[in-house]
């Protein structure tokens, strides 16, 4: 096997931090102006980015610690369906904006130097990872989750620091064309109902 090619495993709580996001009851109440700003999963798109036009401006209080979310962090959705990771790359809001996660997310900061936050996200997302993680879910009523104990223990192949950027590299070249192939369906989608229009218009004349 190529030198390269080899590489080691960690147990995820080695690798980074991880809390739970910020506690709520019921609704976020808007708040403009307030400088705080909520990521819920709804905020979460299909390549597991963050939207942040869709991230609301609102009022939080702490009863602990506060956490912001920083550029590098990541966040992971506990429940649902799937568990996807996010990885922070930009904080698209206003200068001095405080971003907090929703407590269905763990926030993760990484605190291994050989680990590349996004590579971790990236690694997460992977469909045998996601297997994983969707067999050890507990609890019923509300919905399985991945509780802490299990997350952090969640093996993690470390490949070398060029083989990370290798892989997020060809993440990102696929996210590029899924992108433009999407812009490119609804252009022609919408000429296909202009001329439908334009054919009914005539009277087929």
């Amino acid at each position: 096997m190529a030198e390269e090619s080899v590489k080691i495993t960690k147990k995820l709580g080695d690798i980074a931090s991880i809390w739970v996001g910020h506690p709520l009851r019921g609704t976020i109440p808007d708040d403009s102006g307030s400088g705080i700003y909520m990521v819920q999963p709804r905020n979460i798109d299909e390549f597991c980015q963050v939207d942040w036009s869709s991230v609301v401006e609102t009022k939080l209080e702490w009863r602990g610690k506060s956490r912001w979310l920083d550029v590098g962090d990541v966040i992971f959705r506990m429940n649902g369906r799937t568990n996807h990771a996010t990885f922070i790359d930009k904080i698209d809001l206003p200068d001095n904006a405080r971003v907090a996660c929703h407590h269905q997310f763990f926030h993760l900061k990484v605190h291994d130097t050989d680990v590349n936050p996004a590579y971790l996200a990236w690694f997460i997302n992977l469909p045998e990872m996601q297997e994983v993680l969707a067999e050890s879910k507990l609890g019923v009523g509300t919905g399985p989750v991945v509780n802490r104990r299990m997350l952090s223990e969640l093996s993690v192949g470390v490949p070398s620091a060029e083989l990370q950027k290798s892989c997020l590299e060809l993440w990102s070249g696929y996210v590029d064309a899924r992108r433009a192939s999407g812009r490119e369906l609804a252009k022609m989608a919408g000429m296909y109902h202009e001329s439908v229009q334009v054919l009914i218009g005539s009277g087929g004349r």
